[in-house]
């Protein structure tokens, strides 16, 4: 004879499933590895190998984050990690340059992979900060924090631009403020091991920064950008004015962006530079339909909408997709397949980022 389970039961089975399925987190799979870990304001996890270099990363990042809750009035938890291969298999990580994790139930971890050795020395580093120095990229430090604490402000997250940009306004604030001896990181270039395949500021917003080296000078650019943006302005005002002009919701457009900077600092759009040229993405258009490859490898078309009506697409499993007037979506799918257009021509995803335009008959 069958009987009715309890409202109270059945949503203790409910989580008991829940919890099963949820994934363990990063940092707890890293902390039950047994890698050795460093107590502190910000804790630092590590290969054993490299305790010197943690343990002054560690002194690093402790009095900046300090300083950026002091500045701000907020307290937001924290723990370096710097990843060797084993550590990336554990949390199957294999970024391989130094990113961020933001969480909600767990510390924000800021992680550093071993080192891709792109880059050259700048004038001004010291021994320390040299590539394979136990201080280099020391400043990157002070970028993945202040992603961490944007993303506790409530920023805009649909912008790569703006995300990139405010980040490095944390570490360049700080720099100028209180850490003067790496004033080297502001005043030179990277000299990076290729030339940058994308240079737009376009190709950043909508299909990434390229290959490390490429996205390297992204941000080389953008730490120009910041400095420009910080020069004679208060951080904690400056935060204020970003907040205001980015709120959390829809993305703006690139226009509206650069708009809303050139009113917090008149010059900024003149500043962009090389970052204001054309895309540089390869240009496509649209061909008759083919059968899907057996690739797995995935790449990206940016669909530009300039027509004054709503284009509806087909993606290969099927559904519809939309892109407004006047607007862009990017999409990620793998290499060989197709966008279906409603004349029953194709987009067909290349083996690099790619756009196609759709402009007024």
């Amino acid at each position: 004879m069958s009987r009715a389970i309890p409202a109270v039961f059945t949503g203790l089975i409910l989580s008991i499933q829940l919890a099963a399925q949820t994934p363990e987190p990063a940092l707890t799979r890293l902390r039950k590895s047994g890698v050795p870990e460093a107590p502190g304001s910000v804790p630092v996890l590590y290969p054993p190998e490299a305790k010197e270099r943690a343990l002054a990363l560690q002194q690093s990042i402790e009095a900046a984050h300090a300083w950026f809750q002091k500045q701000l009035g907020i307290q937001v938890p924290v723990v370096l990690v710097l990843l060797d291969s084993a550590m990336q298999e554990t949390i199957s990580d294999h970024n391989p340059i130094p990113h961020n994790r933001p969480s909600k139930v767990v510390p924000g971890m800021i992680l550093i992979p071993p080192p891709l050795g792109l880059s050259k020395p700048r004038p001004g580093m010291d021994r320390d900060h040299v590539p394979g120095g136990k201080l280099a990229g020391e400043h990157v430090l002070f970028h993945e924090d202040g992603h961490l604490i944007a993303n506790t402000l409530k920023f805009l997250q649909a912008s790569p631009f703006v995300n990139e940009l405010i980040a490095n306004i944390f570490c360049v604030a700080y720099i100028r403020s209180q850490r003067p001896d790496l004033k080297w990181v502001l005043e030179s270039e990277l000299d990076l091991s290729a030339p940058p395949r994308y240079t737009s500021l376009f190709d950043l917003e909508n299909a990434g920064g390229g290959n490390p080296a490429n996205y390297f000078w992204y941000q080389g650019k953008l730490e120009r950008l910041a400095d420009f943006l910080t020069k004679d302005q208060d951080f904690r005002t400056l935060v204020e004015k970003l907040e205001k002009v980015f709120p959390a919701g829809p993305y703006p457009g690139l226009e509206a962006i650069i708009a809303r900077l050139e009113a917090i600092r008149p010059g900024f759009a003149k500043e962009l530079g090389p970052l204001a040229g054309p895309s540089t993405l390869l240009r496509i258009a649209p061909a008759a339909c083919q059968e899907p490859t057996n690739e797995t490898r995935e790449s990206l078309i940016v669909i530009q909408n300039d027509t004054d009506s709503l284009l509806d697409v087909t993606h290969p499993d099927g559904h519809k997709l939309t892109v407004d007037a006047h607007r862009l979506r990017p999409v990620r799918l793998p290499i060989g397949s197709s966008i279906r257009l409603p004349d029953d021509t194709c987009l067909r995803v290349r083996d690099e980022p790619s756009l196609a335009v759709f402009k007024k008959q």
